[in-house]
């Protein structure tokens, strides 16, 4: 087996393990729940894509449902976790934020319960699987949950640059914040053509893979580029700022 069938998803995971790994040692200093709360998020996504990959690596195509069903779960659990995380951030006192998040904590409990119960524990038949439709929806509301928090805060974070209430760093961050939300509505549509296109084919195509591994791969250095900015990215956020003589808030 071509070991680009499974490079990419080890990269990412990687990447979503050690955001997951920094940001618990952030907490551990702050002893701050968003901190806890997203670090948990990306160790589970870490996880879950390590599980996925694992039937690939080893090329064994009985531990393919098994570790699938595991993977999946994980997923969910992040997800879940991502879902309280932007509530106790951005809306701590909507009781709307928090009826969104029991949408999607009950859309993916439902989704893969259903499943289960049709008898697709890993997610693979889409065609005759209502329920999995009802968790990938889910999972479209949450991740378009980020992106809307973000552009959003991006938009007040701008006006309050120019007044000097914000500083050009913290306004990227709302920025890169909002664009990891968009691409990842983007890939949940790429990955919802692909599970079809496999289903049908029996295949993936070469080109929704590699557009899907790059939308996958896109916001772990979005994630990397808010908690941990490298000191020339810094210095190039600074120089390129509209407002340099705005005083620092």
């Amino acid at each position: 087996m071509e070991e680009s069938a499974y490079l990419g998803g080890v990269i990412v995971g990687l990447g979503y393990l050690a955001a997951g790994a920094r940001l618990a040692w952030l907490s551990a200093s702050t002893r701050k729940a968003p901190e806890r709360l997203l670090s948990a998020t990306f160790v589970l996504w870490g996880l879950a894509y390590a599980w996925q990959q694992m039937p690939l690596i080893l090329e064994n195509e009985w531990l393919l449902v098994p570790l699938y069903t595991a993977g999946r779960v994980l997923t969910d659990a992040g997800t879940i976790g991502s879902a309280f995380f932007l509530r106790l951030v951005f809306r701590p006192k909507s009781t709307i934020a928090m009826g969104v998040v029991a949408g999607i904590c009950g859309g993916l409990v439902l989704g893969i319960a259903g499943s289960g119960w049709m008898g697709d524990w890993g997610g693979m038949d889409p065609l005759r699987n209502p329920w999995w439709w009802l968790e990938w929806s889910a999972v479209v509301v949450s991740v378009g949950w980020i992106g809307l928090e973000g552009f959003h805060h991006y938009g007040m974070s701008k006006r309050r640059r120019r007044l000097g209430l914000c500083g050009a760093l913290d306004c990227n961050r709302y920025l890169l914040w909002g664009l990891v939300g968009a691409v990842w509505m983007i890939y949940e549509l790429a990955y919802a053509a692909q599970v079809l296109e496999f289903q049908l084919i029996g295949a993936f195509s070469t080109s929704l893979d590699r557009i899907a591994a790059v939308l996958e791969s896109a916001p772990i250095l979005f994630i990397w580029l808010i908690f941990c900015p490298p000191p020339a990215y810094q210095r190039w956020i600074e120089r390129s700022d509209p407002h340099p003589n705005a005083a620092e808030g």
